[in-house]
């Protein structure tokens, strides 16, 4: 059985297995004879013969195999890819009804962007209004530990004071 293929590869493998012989530990160039081929008839690529047709299949070849054969498979296929996504395209009525539905979507969910936008601006802004109320208790807090420090100091100093003249007042008499 011979494998088809175009000429000038059969003469590249030729040349590869010439060389490669050489390169061996034989001391004197020959061509290598080991491979025989029958390169009649292959001068020309097969795959553009005009007498090739799908109906007329060459008897060396496997069907899908060569170039055209690929190349109507894909037109096939992209062929049958259009008529399916033809198919599925929809009617125009039903198109404008889903756009309707979708229309409706759209607007209910911007409604609940906006409310849920409405409800966290609240919620942060009643956060603030918790906030400022916390430091306002804090300092009022503040200040009447530091009022009461103040008058403990002074009721102390006051306690000292008359205590110190009770003591001088005795040592006069």
């Amino acid at each position: 059985m011979f494998v088809q293929m175009p000429a000038s590869s059969l003469a590249g493998l030729l040349s590869d297995a010439a060389d490669t012989r050489r390169c061996a530990a034989s001391p004197s160039p020959q061509p290598f004879r080991a491979l025989r081929l029958d390169l009649s008839g292959h001068r020309r690529d097969i795959a553009h013969l005009p007498e090739q047709t799908e109906k007329t299949q060459d008897p060396m070849s496997i069907p899908g195999q060569t170039f055209n054969d690929r190349l109507q498979a894909q037109k096939e296929a992209k062929l049958a890819m259009l008529k399916r996504a033809q198919e599925k395209q929809l009617d125009p009525a039903e198109k404008e009804r889903l756009m309707e539905e979708r229309a409706a979507r759209n607007a209910a969910r911007e409604e609940r962007e906006q409310k849920r936008a409405a409800e966290k601006a609240a919620k942060i802004e009643q956060e603030k209004a918790e906030k400022a109320e916390r430091e306002r208790k804090k300092k009022l807090a503040d200040e009447a530990r530091k009022k009461a420090r103040e008058e403990l100091a002074r009721q102390q100093k006051a306690a000292r004071d008359a205590k110190y003249a009770a003591r001088k007042a005795r040592k006069k008499r």
